[in-house]
């Protein structure tokens, strides 16, 4: 009986979670240049349908940029690293990470260290805080995409997010061609 108690501890042990990797403290990327992600395939069978989100804001209030990719399978360790073209934004500073969910569950999402987004030609600032609201000593900072024509991007739509301790809200604006004024959806969940 013993030896299948240490066989199944065993097995759980190996099989490893979704884990990831890239970027890290210190690595920076240009606006529009590529910016790879990279993470450890999940092999319990668990992480088949993630999502990468562009992140900034504090540890306990972080707020959602943008979707970088969804409907990843993070079984199959072929995807990684992960290239995509990153956005502008502002400000220029090491204040971005990623977050990576499975599915909807918030609850078991992973994130990367932070890490700077610079202007395409190197231009970076300092973090504009120097510790989190509890005091770790991790800078942050609220960085926001750069957008042209007040807050759309170049498809007629945008989406923002903001955040409050312990709930999540994404607001989509969405224009109709027949329409003058956008119409907004709101969409939130505790978590």
């Amino acid at each position: 009986m013993l030896p299948l108690l240490l066989l199944a501890a065993t097995s759980v042990v190996a099989a490893a979670e979704f884990t990831p990797t890239a970027p890290g403290p210190g690595e920076t990327f240009a606006a529009g240049s590529p910016c790879t992600i990279q993470w450890n395939a999940d092999t319990s069978g668990k992480w088949t349908n993630v999502s990468i989100y562009l992140m900034s804001g504090p540890n306990d209030n972080m707020t959602r940029l943008t979707t970088v990719a969804s409907g990843l399978d993070g079984t199959d360790d072929s995807l990684s690293p992960y290239d995509w073209t990153c956005p502008a934004v502002r400000p220029y500073s090491a204040i971005y990470f990623y977050q990576f969910t499975n599915g909807d569950n918030l609850k078991g999402s992973q994130w990367t260290a932070r890490f700077a987004i610079t202007s395409p030609s190197g231009d970076v600032e300092p973090p504009e805080h120097k510790t989190q609201p509890d005091g770790d000593a991790s800078p942050w900072g609220e960085g926001h995409l750069a957008t042209n024509g007040g807050g759309s991007n170049e498809k007629g739509d945008s989406d923002a997010a903001t955040s409050m301790p312990g709930t999540f809200f994404l607001r989509r604006r969405a224009y109709q061609q027949d329409a003058q004024a956008p119409q907004e959806y709101h969409l939130g969940c505790t978590v």
